[in-house]
């Protein structure tokens, strides 16, 4: 991906000596370890200069700004996702597989199995994907392009999909839940206090009334003893009363990134947040279509969700949230399989 430069005095790839490329990648790997200890608004200009050792002007020099050293530490970390992007090559016009078409799911295996090796750059990307969703943020610009570019169809490539399956919605869900999932194993793979936005986030998002109060007309005792819930239903729910708190939503997904990092007092809250949405031994007892796993299905619907939403909160007057979920829905729970189920 391609971004022009935040200032006209940074210095192109194309124009830089070895040397200026060498000092330039000590910068930025100076750069991701400050952002991962400190988050971007900790970062200073100056605290990069002294673990490079060299001073501010000097590194100003290579960036042009702190807005462009995080252009570049998104650049030259996680948007070179080389096998992914390398196997897409393979049936561009001269490719070694020129004339066939690429595969969703095996696009995506590469970029997990890609990611699944740098989690620390992962909690970067994250953080700094969700500061970015303020309008006010200095990557805001970048990531909202960044997002168009992956989901927009005029994007045109020519997934191998089913006859009758929408590639580019299929290919939407598949990265927003990748996101969310992605933001599950971080908060996995690294932890701790309580305070004032843990009961924020107790007494306000976590409770949403309607999909509970759904849940519970399955319970004993409830109205619908007996049945069970549906997993679509209940999505929907949570969709349409997220849809009303945007607000709240985007304080969900600032403190839930913040909780990756296991210096952060929210840690602790998040990560067994995860584990209660993901765990097996939950036991809902979902109704789903014979030979679905009802906890797989859940886990993968949830982590779209959150993906999506953020999304949404960085382009709301772009992204019609319930709207989306509704193609969402045609690939999670596709028809006719789930006919009787949604």
């Amino acid at each position: 991906m391609t971004e022009a430069s935040p200032k006209k005095s940074v210095r192109t790839a194309a124009k830089r000596s070895v040397a200026a490329q060498e000092r330039l990648d000590q910068i930025v790997q100076a750069a991701v370890r400050l952002i991962n200890e400190r988050g971007y608004t900790g970062m200073s200009l100056q605290a990069v200069a002294d673990a490079v050792g060299i001073s501010q002007p000097g590194v100003l020099h290579y960036v042009g700004s702190k807005h462009g050293l995080l252009l570049e530490v998104i650049r030259h970390y996680y948007d070179r996702c080389s096998s992914a992007d390398d196997y897409v090559s393979l049936f561009a016009p001269g490719g070694a597989l020129e004339g066939q078409q690429p595969k969703i799911p095996e696009y995506c295996r590469l970029v997990v199995a890609e990611n699944n090796n740098q989690p620390e750059l992962v909690m970067l990307f994250q953080t700094l994907n969700t500061e970015g969703m303020s309008t006010a943020s200095p990557m805001h610009d970048y990531f909202n392009k960044r997002s168009k570019n992956i989901t927009d169809p005029e994007q045109k490539i020519a997934w191998s999909v089913p006859e009758g399956v929408n590639a580019h919605d299929t290919f939407s869900c598949a990265m927003a839940a990748m996101y969310g999932l992605e933001g599950r194993w971080v908060l996995h793979y690294v932890g701790s206090k309580h305070g004032l936005l843990l009961e924020v986030i107790r007494h306000y998002y976590d409770r949403c009334s309607s999909a509970d109060d759904y849940v519970s007309l399955f319970a004993p005792g409830g109205a619908l003893e007996g049945q069970q819930p549906k997993i679509p239903e209940y999505c929907r729910l949570v969709v349409a009363e997220n849809n009303n708190q945007p607000e709240l939503v985007m304080l969900f997904q600032t403190l839930n990134t913040e909780g990756m990092s296991t210096a952060s007092p929210m840690h602790d809250y998040f990560n067994k947040r995860s584990k209660n949405i993901t765990d097996p031994e939950q036991k809902i007892a979902w109704s789903v279509p014979e030979g679905v796993n009802a906890h797989d299905t859940f886990s993968c619907a949830m982590a779209a969700m959150y993906g999506l939403e953020g999304r949404w909160v960085a382009r709301p007057d772009e992204i019609d949230y319930p709207a989306e979920w509704a193609k969402f829905e045609d690939v999670l729970f596709p028809l006719p399989l789930w006919e009787g189920y949604r």
